[in-house]
Parts: structure tokens; sequence; C-alpha cells
């Protein structure tokens, strides 16, 4: 009997080691999983940081852009975030008005004419129409 007491316990030590091992590599890899995510979403938001700037400088009024080439530019930014948030992206729904109130005064001061500002204009308005029946409709 006192064998089998021996192996007994000797059993329950080596259990007991198991267990401990198997959480220690349990801790770690949750360790390994955050640290995973925090470098994720610091890179997701260094991307969204340079994006922001990108989009600054092309659209700004101090950079040694053109007039035609910012409002290309802002043209090009506003037609990108109305094909975002009509595939239902908040953030971008969040700057399609500023976005489009930038392109409507640059094409204030580019237009040859009254028709070619009312065209950009009508093209502006009907995609922020779109995109506030299309959050209604995602409201339902």
């Amino acid at each position: 009997y006192a064998a089998q007491a021996s192996v007994d316990a000797l059993q329950n030590q080596l259990n007991q080691l198991k267990a401990q091992a198997i959480q220690a590599e349990i801790s770690a890899l949750n360790e390994q999983m955050s640290a995973a995510k925090t470098l994720k979403d610091t890179w997701e938001n260094l991307s969204k940081s340079l994006l922001d700037s990108r989009t600054k400088l092309w659209t700004s009024n101090t950079n040694a852009l053109g007039l035609f080439a910012r409002r290309d530019a802002a043209q090009s930014e506003f037609d990108r975030l109305y094909s975002l948030t009509m595939s239902g992206d908040k953030e971008a729904a969040a700057k399609l008005a500023s976005s489009g109130d930038t392109l409507l005064s640059l094409l204030k001061e580019t237009s040859a004419n009254g028709e070619e500002y009312t065209a950009g204009f009508w093209n502006v308005e009907q995609k922020r129409c779109r995109e506030t029946a299309f959050r209604s409709a995602e409201e339902l």
C-alpha cells in the first residue's frame, strides 16, 4: 500500500505540473494575442492618420497645387467617400457632407460658367440625397 500511495502522490504531482504548464502556455498565448491586437490597432490608426493627412494636403488651400488640381482631388475624395458610404461605412458617411462642401467651394472657384457649377452642384446634391435615403433605409 505504501508503494501505491507513493505512485499516486507522484501521479498527482505530475498532473499538477502538467496543469501548470498548460496554464503557463495559455497565459503566454493570451499575451501574444494581446500584443498582436495592439500592433494591429496601431497600424490601423497610423494608416487612417496618413490617409487623413494626405486628404488634407490634397484639398487644403495652403498647398502648392493649383485650383484645378485641388478640385480634381476633392472630386476624387468625394467620390471615394460616397462609394464607401453606400457600402455601409459610417466613418465615410460622417465625412461626406464636409467633403461635398469642399468640392463645391472649389467648383465655384474653377467653373468656367454657371452651368458648369450647377452641374457639379446637382451631382453632389444627388449623391447626398441618395446617401440620406440609404441611411434612412438602413435604420428601418
